[in-house]
């Protein structure tokens, strides 16, 4: 059964992709959030870079009983330049969403169409820990998953 380690990586290999300016960066994830201080990232925090979200895909017993699977919702963030405007911070959230459609996961199944959104009105607090120390803008790309082995 794929995990969730998998699941990251299968989303991570798919941000490296349409996103390549942001590897440089940084890929991170919530859990990480914690690790940095605010004095560590006022040197470091380079824009973009991407936090992979997956902290609600849960085990699930929606998709019947003897399989095993997590399921629910996951987002990629990109955390970009104050001077993105919406537009261009829609194409380039654009990108992620259309591989993710089109090519779906290696090890997890993307449920119906992503979702965009270049001008978010509520972004978790882990998002910003990297950006704290200068203006930024945020996007992101959500969808549905599931991972696991179906009986």
């Amino acid at each position: 059964m794929a995990t969730k380690t998998e699941l990251r990586a299968s989303i991570r290999e798919r941000v490296e992709a349409a996103w390549p300016e942001v590897v440089e960066n940084g890929i991170y994830y919530p859990d990480q959030a914690a690790s940095f201080s605010f004095e560590a990232t006022a040197d470091a925090g380079e824009l973009p870079y991407a936090v992979i979200d997956i902290t609600q895909v849960e085990p699930s017993e929606e998709w019947g009983l003897g399989n095993q699977v997590d399921a629910g919702p996951a987002a990629v963030y990109y955390v970009a330049q104050d001077d993105f405007n919406p537009e261009t911070l829609e194409a380039v959230l654009d990108t992620l969403r259309q591989a993710l459609y089109v090519d779906g996961l290696t090890d997890a199944q993307v449920l119906g169409w992503p979702g965009i959104d270049a001008e978010p009105t509520e972004v978790p607090a882990h998002i910003y820990f990297r950006a704290s120390v200068r203006p930024f803008r945020v996007g992101l790309v959500a969808f549905q998953v599931i991972v696991g082995e179906m009986a």
